[in-house]
């Protein structure tokens, strides 16, 4: 619920296949719909609705069925081709060279 959804970006770049729910931001980095869960909208408001007055922040646990099926599905197939994905959409999203423009503007204008 840190509504960046570091804890799948970062196992994402490392090329891991990560199964994760179907809302935002978490399904923003995964992009293969066999590894997206879909998700329960409680009417429940979260810790970061409570504490931080984020009024869209509702907690979205993956459906226990749907969950189930991709578990079953990764068990059954070969997710070396997801890994590789995963690896190359890290590289060519955050390569050095890619980011650095957009790090100088940034240091630049509050510099």
């Amino acid at each position: 619920m840190e509504g960046l959804g570091f804890m799948v970006l970062e196992p994402v770049c490392c090329g891991m296949p990560v199964i994760t729910t179907d809302a935002p931001p978490m399904n923003e980095y995964v992009r293969q719909p066999e590894m997206l869960a879909r998700s329960s909208f409680l009417k429940q408001k979260s810790f970061a609705y409570k504490a931080a007055s984020i009024k869209h922040a509702f907690l979205t646990p993956p459906k226990v069925s749907s969950l189930a099926k991709r578990i079953d599905w990764c068990s059954q197939n070969d997710l070396s081709d997801i890994s590789k994905q995963n690896r190359s959409w890290a590289l060519s999203q955050h390569d050095r060279q890619r980011i650095r423009p957009s790090w100088a503007h940034a240091l630049k204008v509050l510099g």
